[in-house]
């Protein structure tokens, strides 16, 4: 029989997480602070957990998908004993936080693994979807099967819990610019006879096949003014480069990555921030100098 599980967090990824996991069969208990979001989850064969520590009780595995590790610390404080658990972070943070969290969890007695999803909620457990995972190499070796349930093309990068953090966060940021990018265009374009499937001719030859095509999907989203039921919101992003991008003490050169926080920033205020990425553009049309 699947290990049990327990889901902390039903935001879209972490739902998407469990229910990945309910149609593999394997037994899933799911909380959230907002409890009516274990409704449609508790339809599928999850079991509702009356708090997380009778949850964590009666599972072996932990994944946390929650706003913050500030908030994950909260909802475990309640647990008595980790012991004999595994806990499996998905939550997006730095790399110190990443760390802080591994000492907290192993005087815990819990083995850890820390992990970023490279995925959009959507795309969990399909082939090209991946959770970049290091930590404790027996908990690794235990919740492999598990974890590749939920990303097929994950990676193991060792025992350093900094590293995914470090990863998400490259690959985070050099996601938005890239789009970024793809939608300035397209925006100085607009008042040209140009239109987005010709601009996609040119413009996704620079990118690979899996990215060329849901770029072209976004131009041609734009032309359609359909900017509803994002992946990730505008507000998604910004919040999750301000938790990746936390250096602490390890001071890097963040210029670039503020300026695009404070474009994001901007169109959050313009009233664009529950829309998806492609509404930038709204923006854009809106904020002429």
């Amino acid at each position: 029989m699947n290990q049990g599980v327990m889901m902390v967090g039903l935001g879209l990824m972490g739902s998407a997480l469990a229910k990945t996991l309910l149609q593999n069969d394997y037994p899933v208990a799911v909380w959230n602070r907002t409890s009516s979001k274990t409704e449609p989850l508790v339809a599928l064969g999850a079991r509702a957990a009356l708090s997380v520590a009778e949850g964590v009780h009666k599972s072996d595995t932990i994944l946390l998908c929650l706003r913050n590790y500030d908030d994950c610390f909260a909802v475990l404080d309640d647990c008595p004993s980790l012991a004999g658990k595994t806990i499996i972070q998905l939550t997006t943070a730095s790399a110190g936080q990443a760390a802080q969290m591994k000492e907290w969890a192993e005087k815990k007695g819990a083995r850890y693994l820390d992990g970023a999803i490279i995925a959009y909620p959507s795309g969990i457990g399909t082939q090209g979807s991946m959770l970049i995972m290091a930590g404790d190499e027996a908990a690794w070796i235990a919740s492999e099967t598990l974890i590749r349930v939920l990303g097929p093309a994950s990676r193991y990068v060792g025992s350093d819990v900094a590293v995914p953090a470090a990863l998400d966060f490259a690959i985070i940021f050099s996601s938005v610019v890239s789009q970024l990018a793809v939608i300035q265009g397209f925006h100085l374009l607009e008042d040209r006879d140009i239109s987005a499937d010709t601009y996609a001719d040119f413009i996704t030859p620079l990118f690979g096949k899996g990215v060329a095509e849901g770029l072209r999907k976004q131009l041609q989203r734009i032309t359609q003014d359909d900017f509803g039921q994002p992946d990730a919101t505008i507000s998604t992003w910004r919040s999750a480069l301000a938790e990746a991008s936390n250096t602490g003490d390890n001071l890097k050169n963040t210029e670039l990555v503020e300026s695009v926080q404070t474009l994001l920033g901007r169109a959050i205020d313009a009233g664009e921030g529950e829309k998806d990425l492609i509404a930038m553009i709204r923006y854009m049309r809106g904020s002429k100098s």
